[in-house]
């Protein structure tokens, strides 16, 4: 599932930019599964579709006119329950489960992205049954399952405000166990990627694959503000055991060095301090703004000639983890550091040997502080209302 971008969202400065991200996403995942797309515009999306996708790919697209706030699908989509046994006839295989989404914390405007799921169901779009679980906030990235009962979660995103209070850790535990029939919750207290607008969410720092492997994202940078931090992300998943009792299998994913957006351009800050153009790779200098712009002392402070220096920017929020798992293959962001991206695609095919692993250039997502995860939200086979599927519940 995409949400579509348009230029009443947050994307109108780079919207050519990240309409191009979205063909790309579209093609590589039409190449093996169907594709739900919630638009505003369904003729302009199905042109722009049409010049990239091949016939054979056109028709596993299903597209349908929704309005929304923004295109972040992980958090305000359905998020699935597949049953593995058929209790009665009565019931469908598949649930989709419709919690509230509230711009993370109330951070941005919500409201017609929360309603998304409810109209898609409306519109027939959906062969599974839908239930209304409003009364309680809950974005799909803040949530990771292994399928098998263990849900994995972070305390700084789920205890955030303006979620679920009164509510505390006990309570929400109790919940999630109820609504997903787990065993038990794993919740990750370390990890926070600075630039996070989602308060932490699971699907930026720790990942869940088959046969217990977890991939993680790692910090080996000692001058890094974030090395602690990760640090003891670490030591937590080096101490966490299956609900069986056995240790997890870890791969280590690279930290990506630090991408700094200054409202003009983004910056990339290599571990020996290098800056650099993270789009060109051109060399990144420092400007010096103030009475004295030739000024050669390196002194911005205390200077009596009132120099400073123009600031970076926000660091962004760029992850290897947020990677996107389809049916044969894994979409994984990159974002233009040639020796980290390769590592991060070896750590990711060690995990996924069976699936083809394809880099994105995730460098205009980070702009909007997201990444691949994020954009998606995938749904399990039977669960789009298809000429194959339409009200098959057999």
């Amino acid at each position: 599932m995409l949400t579509w971008p348009h230029a009443g969202t947050d994307w109108k400065p780079y919207l050519p930019q990240i309409t191009n991200t979205y063909l790309q996403l579209a093609d590589i995942i039409t190449r093996y599964e169907q594709l739900l797309v919630a638009t505003p515009d369904v003729d302009s999306t199905r042109r722009l579709l049409h010049g990239a996708l091949s016939s054979e790919q056109m028709n596993r697209v299903h597209l349908y006119e929704v309005e929304s706030n923004d295109t972040w699908a992980r958090d305000h989509g359905p998020i699935t329950m597949v049953m593995r046994k058929k209790q009665n006839t009565w019931m469908t295989p598949i649930r989709l489960l419709d919690f509230k989404f509230n711009g993370w914390g109330e951070k941005f405007r919500w409201e017609k992205d929360n309603a998304i799921t409810l109209q898609l169901y409306y519109k027939a779009a959906f062969n599974a049954d839908l239930e209304n679980h409003q009364g309680f906030i809950l974005e799909g990235g803040s949530i990771e399952s292994d399928g098998k009962g263990t849900l994995f979660t972070t305390s700084q995103c789920l205890l955030a405000p303006h979620r679920n209070q009164p509510f505390d850790r006990e309570n929400i535990d109790h919940l999630l166990k109820t609504f997903f029939n787990l065993r038990q919750v794993v919740w990750l207290d370390h990890g926070n990627l600075i630039g996070d607008d989602t308060d932490g969410h699971i699907d930026t720092i720790v990942r869940v694959a088959p046969h217990d492997t977890l991939l993680y994202i790692g910090c080996e940078n000692p001058n890094d503000e974030q090395y602690e931090d990760f640090q003891a992300l670490e030591k937590q998943l080096q101490g966490l055991l299956t609900f069986e009792g056995y240790p997890y299998r870890l791969l280590k994913l690279p930290m990506p060095d630090p991408i700094y957006d200054n409202g003009k351009q983004l910056v990339t800050k290599a571990q020996d301090g290098t800056l650099r153009d993270a789009f060109t790779d051109e060399p990144y200098e420092e400007k010096k703004i103030g009475k004295e712009i030739g000024c050669s002392k390196d002194c911005l402070n205390d200077c009596e000639k009132k120099c400073k220096t123009i600031s970076l920017g926000d660091r962004l929020p760029a992850t290897y983890a947020n990677f996107l798992i389809l049916n044969k293959a894994v979409i994984y962001p990159t974002y233009n550091q040639p020796e980290k991206d390769e590592e991060a695609k070896r750590q990711i095919q060690q995990a996924f040997p069976d699936r083809e692993i394809i880099g994105i250039d995730s460098l205009t997502i980070i702009r909007q502080h997201g990444s691949i995860h994020c954009l998606t939200m995938q749904l399990p086979e039977g669960a789009l209302k298809t000429e194959e599927t339409s009200y098959n519940f057999g």
